[in-house]
């Protein structure tokens, strides 16, 4: 008799975790799809909530850098082979807030539009800038008109001037 008993707490256990992890892939699903629907918009001034990341990568050099923008920091994480990870930080005041946003509508960023392959590239990079869940992907895997690649290229360019002006 126990060991039925045990036996079927097991298995209602096991029905638990299914549904535990079927809930939470429908929950992503949902949410995936409701932010694929929403147009991204840069806000009209930087609130304490708004952050964004650009990061890159390359494959063959084994490098990476990762550049998250907050309220009131810049994180500048670079790494790579020769030299190891270093981190290079910087407290933003309300003038880079206003500078950083006004350079970014003036490279359209809001309204850049890319399309990952979905097609594995082993020898590429990658390169992207996301807004909380909106991303824009650069790279040798990433598809975009040549004037968003150049609107990209240089937001990219221009944060990543910044962040290691900047940065110490």
């Amino acid at each position: 008799m126990e060991f039925r008993e045990r036996r079927i707490l097991s298995s209602n256990t096991n029905d638990m975790k299914t549904l535990l992890t079927l809930s939470i892939v429908l929950f992503i699903n949902i949410t995936a799809m409701a932010q694929f629907g929403e147009v991204f918009k840069l806000p009209a001034a930087w609130t304490k909530d708004f952050t964004f990341e650009l990061s890159h990568t390359g494959s063959m050099s084994g490098g990476s850098s990762r550049i998250k923008f907050t309220y009131d920091s810049v994180i500048y994480n670079v790494a790579n082979r020769q030299k190891g990870p270093k981190i290079k930080k910087y407290l933003l005041k309300e003038k880079d807030r206003n500078e950083i946003l006004a350079k970014l509508r003036e490279f359209k960023v809001d309204r850049i539009k890319s399309e990952s392959s979905m097609v594995p590239v082993h020898d590429g990079w990658s390169h992207s800038l996301c807004f909380g869940f909106h991303c824009i992907e650069g790279g040798s895997g990433a598809e975009m008109s040549e004037t968003d690649k150049n609107l990209f290229l240089d937001a990219s360019r221009y944060l990543e001037d910044f962040a290691d002006k900047k940065a110490k």
